[in-house]
């Protein structure tokens, strides 16, 4: 798939990659960590968890950094919300206040 995205042929793929065809060829049943690191340093925008995977999307584009970045942005407000309400409970036991329902 992602040859046919590049627009690259088997050759040209090894060529770009350093690697040989046979070993191209095999990549469809094991992946050396090696190659995936080098591969993502060639192609920057091909997605690391997709090479890992196969989730989509195979390119990171604009948009799904975009997204990832309020996914993870959104966690961590949820986590701070959460770590608010603990102190604020631990204010009250501290003080000696019952928590209300």
């Amino acid at each position: 798939m992602l040859l046919n995205e590049k627009h690259f042929s088997y050759a040209e793929f090894a060529r770009r990659c350093n690697l040989s065809i046979s070993y191209v060829n095999s990549v469809r049943t094991s992946i050396s960590f090696e190659v995936l690191c080098d591969l993502t340093k060639l192609f920057p925008d091909v997605n690391l968890s997709w090479l890992i995977t196969g989730t989509p999307p195979m390119l990171l584009t604009a948009q799904s950094e975009l997204e990832s970045a309020q996914k993870e942005l959104a966690y961590l407000r949820e986590k701070v919300t959460m770590q608010e309400d603990i102190i604020k409970l631990m204010k009250r036991a501290e003080s000696g206040d019952k928590p209300q329902a």
